[in-house]
């Protein structure tokens, strides 16, 4: 087990070194990208011991840094040690920057791209090009790294009744197949942890302080879903509460699922949909449609 803030801050330089990268990003963000983070997901308290809901850090061979706004200022002092990592100012003195600052030209900065958003990582590519080369990762080092970590919280899927929402998940399915059809799109990945709940009346408690469900929903124009929840989870009476054309799938088909949609024009949110599922859709042959094209 890596006990303290030096035994991990030693195996990620060493992970780094294995594979010749120079620099880890660690936001503060999970693979959902929501403002709060389940405690099996909190790899930067893991890894640094701040418990603030913004922040990041930045580990090359022979430094550290962490990066939070002035509402932490004096909260990361008592959380972080100063041995360990340079305090630094999350707007003032961006990531980015400092990695530019630190790092010579063409060193290989790696990050996991379920942990930003598709629009942050078209910046970060803009913004280091010329400069630092972004290395995209397949799996996160700290999860390979983290052995003592939470089981997530498997909450009760509890099904909302339609009186207490207003309208049945297939006329909301209905509706937003036909601004899908509208645009001439094929589907839309839904990424938003409440607009699912919303979209199937459903709730849950995986994520504390929220009433979600850790899951993720493709839409297609004829008003069928992809649901991805483990479907040992749900209650009996789920299919007839959501109505016809609900397909449930185990989230490790997620990606599989994604693959089909070649050639298909797919709508995203850059800003609340991770970018793993844009570089998905793209290796695919899917043409992706942001939403303010709309």
């Amino acid at each position: 087990m890596l006990k303290t803030t030096e035994q991990r801050l030693t195996a990620i330089r060493q992970w780094l070194k294995e594979r010749n990268i120079d620099a880890l990003f660690v936001p503060r963000e999970d693979e959902y990208l929501g403002e709060y983070v389940p405690s099996h997901n909190e790899r930067l308290f893991w890894l640094t011991g701040f418990t603030g809901s913004a922040g990041a850090a930045v580990i090359t061979q022979d430094k550290a840094a962490i990066f939070v706004d002035g509402r932490y200022t004096v909260q990361v002092t008592k959380q972080v040690s100063a041995d360990h990592f340079e305090y630094r100012h999350l707007i003032e003195e961006p990531a980015l920057e400092w990695l530019k600052s630190q790092l010579s030209k063409n060193s290989r900065v790696a990050i996991d791209p379920r942990m930003h958003s598709s629009s942050w990582l078209g910046m970060a590519q803009e913004q280091l090009a010329d400069a630092l080369e972004l290395k995209i990762l397949e799996s996160n080092p700290i999860d390979e790294i983290w052995h003592d970590r939470p089981e997530p919280i498997i909450s009760d899927v509890r099904l909302m009744p339609t009186d207490a929402v207003g309208q049945t998940s297939e006329n909301k399915r209905k509706q937003i197949a036909e601004l899908i059809r509208s645009q001439g799109a094929d589907s839309v990945v839904i990424t938003a942890l409440d607009s699912i709940c919303w979209l199937l009346n459903i709730r849950g408690l995986d994520v504390s302080r929220l009433p979600v469900l850790l899951s993720h929903v493709i839409l297609h124009s004829d008003a069928s879903v992809e649901f991805f929840l483990d479907s040992a989870r749900l209650p009996q009476d789920f299919n007839s509460h959501v109505g016809p054309n609900v397909t449930v799938h185990h989230p490790e088909s997620l990606q599989s699922r994604i693959e089909v949609l070649i050639g298909k024009q797919v709508i995203l949110d850059p800003s609340t949909s991770n970018a793993w599922f844009k570089l998905i859709l793209q290796n695919t042959g899917a043409h992706v449609v942001h939403w303010w094209e709309i």
